[in-house]
């Protein structure tokens, strides 16, 4: 059209004309009950030449931490791991909250809206310890961020400097140390620290987690034995597990 300016003049200008970005969503801070809910997340490492992933889990209430290093996210480990922290925990919430990861959840609204079809082996884990799986909004990780920061304060606060001081001495830690120094660092400073949102220490507050959660049973425990140690928390069943009654009832 004529116009003899380089071509960043015409983008500045173009630029000026576009309307103002909107304000970011506000943030609203919510707490829960005791034994209400529990928050899961992953983290991803460089551990030398691999990858190591960290399994975060985090009561809401009390921010009571679990924390352990595995080198896969399969659902396998996924489970294992989720045992693991129920013992730790010493009982197992009411709900657990994940993001949309496909070892958890394999087709959101699959049977209406807010009614997922979630992977095999979450479902079978929840439906054992009595639990209710529930996936936090996509793209929206504030949803889960008690579990968030702890997966960022763990990486800061232990990984991060374990790692590098061990760097210094020309040595890379196994799983089996890691976790070793994992399970020190959480009993020493991350669940006996004063929590700044709470003001008290993850530790003073897990009693009272402890009361209003069911107890968790080992693998071992028969499926009557788990029903009956979970009454106050019935699992919501999927159409695919109806549909699954249906067909023996049919049978």
């Amino acid at each position: 059209m004529g116009f003899d300016g380089c071509e960043r003049t015409v983008r500045r200008f173009v630029a000026s004309l576009a309307p103002p970005p909107p304000p970011p969503e506000p943030i609203e801070r919510f707490e829960t009950a005791p034994g209400h809910q529990a928050q899961m997340d992953w983290g991803e490492y460089r551990l030398g030449s691999r990858k190591v992933y960290a399994f975060v889990g985090v009561l809401c209430y009390s921010r009571f931490m679990y924390l352990e290093y595995v080198d896969n996210t399969k659902a396998d480990v996924l489970v294992a791991c989720h045992r693991r922290m129920f013992q730790a925990f010493g009982g197992v919430p009411r709900e657990v909250l994940y993001d949309n990861m496909k070892t958890v959840v394999t087709h959101r609204d699959a049977y209406g809206r807010g009614r997922h079809r979630f992977h095999d082996g979450i479902w079978t884990l929840a439906g054992d310890h009595g639990y209710r799986p529930r996936l936090c909004r996509p793209y929206r990780p504030q949803t889960k961020g008690k579990v968030e920061r702890a997966v960022d304060y763990a990486a800061t606060s232990f990984f991060h400097p374990l790692v590098t001081r061990l760097a210094l001495e020309d040595r890379i830690p196994s799983l089996d140390e890691l976790n070793a120094e994992a399970m020190h660092w959480l009993g020493a400073v991350a669940n006996v620290r004063i929590h700044g949102t709470t003001g008290e220490q993850p530790i003073a507050r897990l009693p009272e987690d402890h009361a209003a959660m069911s107890p968790y049973l080992p693998a071992s425990a028969s499926p009557s034995e788990r029903r009956a140690s979970w009454p106050r928390y019935p699992l919501q069943r999927s159409p695919r597990a109806y549909d699954a009654i249906l067909q023996e009832v049919s049978a």
